[in-house]
């Protein structure tokens, strides 16, 4: 059978260090087919690269800072989520965004039809997260707070902009994704699995009512 997508749903999410922003998007794309998760960071490694011939390090957290607010100073603030041409994405059913750090990045997705998901929680929970992993183990609640002031100055503007917010108080969630993520997120799933493929993961199969679907119609044009 042949499925046509025409033009995938966008997501992005949004929200402050230690939040649980790539746990989310891991955890609904994995639930999903034909899915292709950007991360914005990995992307400005694969760009410096490219358009200079730098290589940086994607894990070297500050030099990726440096060279994105670099490029957005000179080319606007939406220059990395402008070049991946997310307008131009076929045969894909979610493209999500991991993550959006400034209003003028959440403006222009929204204006191309794209949904921004905020994932919010204290800071005092946040800092907890921040002390059962590295890089930040160890040191202070005050540095958390200073870091995260200079790595993510427009935070509550971004949050106000969001489409929805979902509030991440669990300490650990991670070892139980499916309260904090199912809960919240299940409308949105139920919409999805009507236009393409879930991937119920605890039965290891894809949705039946869409595989019912596949098998009653030649090709499914999603939209």
């Amino acid at each position: 059978m042949t499925i046509l997508i025409e033009k995938p749903i966008l997501l992005a999410v949004t929200g402050p260090i230690y939040a649980g922003k790539r746990a989310y998007v891991e955890y609904i794309s994995g639930r999903l087919s034909c899915t292709e998760v950007y991360s914005l960071s990995a992307f400005a490694a694969f760009d410096s690269k490219m358009s200079s011939g730098h290589v940086i390090n994607s894990e070297n957290k500050a030099e990726i800072r440096e060279y994105m607010n670099t490029m957005r100073h000179l080319y606007g603030n939406a220059y990395f989520v402008k070049s991946l041409k997310l307008d131009k994405i076929v045969n894909r059913s979610v493209v999500f965004v991991r993550s959006l750090k400034n209003a003028t990045e959440i403006e222009y997705f929204r204006s191309i039809g794209g949904i921004v998901v905020g994932i919010d929680a204290s800071k005092e929970v946040r800092y907890k997260r921040s002390q059962m992993e590295e890089p930040l183990k160890g040191y202070s609640f005050d540095y958390f707070k200073e870091l995260e002031t200079s790595e993510f100055p427009d935070l509550d503007k971004c949050l106000a902009l969001s489409n929805f917010i979902i509030t991440n108080e669990e300490v650990d969630f991670k070892r139980s994704p499916s309260k904090f993520y199912l809960g919240p997120c299940s409308d949105m799933l139920n919409h999805l699995s009507g236009k393409f493929p879930y991937f119920d993961s605890d039965k290891n199969d894809f949705d039946p009512v869409f595989i019912e679907r596949v098998n009653n119609e030649d090709k499914i044009k999603l939209f």
